[in-house]
């Protein structure tokens, strides 16, 4: 077989496997809660939703979209997950021990309920 046959099937095959991923969820997003929460990155995020941390001493502070990353300088792919070991409580100084959530924020301001938050860091003292 020559070199151009098995580049073209190559190409060929890997066009195919694309157009199988692509249309997999129909070119929707897939939804938050669907997927495994540790694997989240703040890219992921839309501008409806915020990262809501809680400290143990009772410190609540939320995050909406492009907060992090302008505040304090948080790349856009780092892992919701990992910024419990980025963060700092404003009040006590704790550097560990904050649960970490995502919250629907659409529902602020209305007598609809919002939905309970997408727990990403359950806290540990």
């Amino acid at each position: 077989m020559s070199d151009a046959r098995v580049c073209d099937d190559h190409l060929r095959l890997l066009a195919d496997t694309t157009n199988i991923e692509q249309t997999a969820n129909g070119g929707k997003p897939v939804a938050l809660d669907s997927r495994d929460p540790r694997t989240l990155r703040l890219y992921d995020l839309g501008p409806e939703d915020a990262i809501v941390v809680t400290c143990l001493c009772g410190w609540i502070t939320e995050y909406g979209e492009g907060m992090l990353q302008r505040q304090h300088r948080v790349p856009s792919d780092t892992l919701v997950f990992d910024l419990q070991y980025r963060l700092r409580c404003r009040n006590c100084g704790r550097r560990k021990g904050f649960a970490i959530a995502v919250q629907d924020r659409r529902m602020i301001g209305t007598s609809s309920h919002r939905p309970p938050p997408i727990v990403i860091v359950a806290p540990r003292g």
